[in-house]
């Protein structure tokens, strides 16, 4: 969504209409959680506050497959984020010649690709930082086992900023 809007892809005033879900030719069809209900008419806080997969499928169709993939690269999904652990996965993300409408509409509420545990609390931290992404550390300090004197710190290194500090308050 932080991505939609920095794009100007949608705006805070849009609104968006949750029917139950999206069908996929005639053999698919991808639901909300509420089906056979629907959330109605929905604000941007809504489809959050919701977890709306209808919602969210719609604003992936107007960011389109080039621009979502884009910008999940740039919140490092597929990608491994360099913490200070050994053995970290990158994750799994589509292509652009793999992601056809079905593939766009899962992404958009979290299905579909993986990712760790650090990718996401790391992007979800950058859209409440003022939109900074900061290298993720588990180890603050590192202090003498002799004299507890501090031998290393890790400070906060910014690494990118994701989205402006506008579209991080909104």
């Amino acid at each position: 969504m932080s991505s939609a809007l920095e794009k100007g892809k949608i705006s805070t005033s849009d609104t968006f209409v949750c029917d139950g879900g999206q069908a996929f030719g005639t053999d698919t069809f991808i639901k909300c959680a509420v089906w056979p209900n629907a959330h109605g008419t929905e604000t941007l806080a809504d489809v959050i506050a919701n977890s709306c997969n209808d919602g969210m499928m719609a604003i992936g169709r107007k960011m389109g497959a080039a621009l979502l993939l884009d910008d999940q690269s740039r919140f490092n999904f597929g990608s491994r984020t360099g913490i200070d652990l050994p053995n970290e996965s990158s994750g799994a993300i589509y292509t652009l010649d793999q992601m056809k409408d079905m593939e766009l509409a899962s992404t958009t509420f979290g299905q579909g690709f993986t990712s760790t545990m650090i990718q996401e609390i790391s992007a979800v931290s950058a859209v409440i930082n003022g939109g900074t992404y900061y290298q993720p550390h588990v180890v603050k300090e590192i202090k003498s086992q002799e004299d507890g004197s501090v031998l290393k710190t890790n400070e906060g290194n910014v690494l990118k900023q994701i989205v402006s500090s506008d579209v991080s308050e909104k």
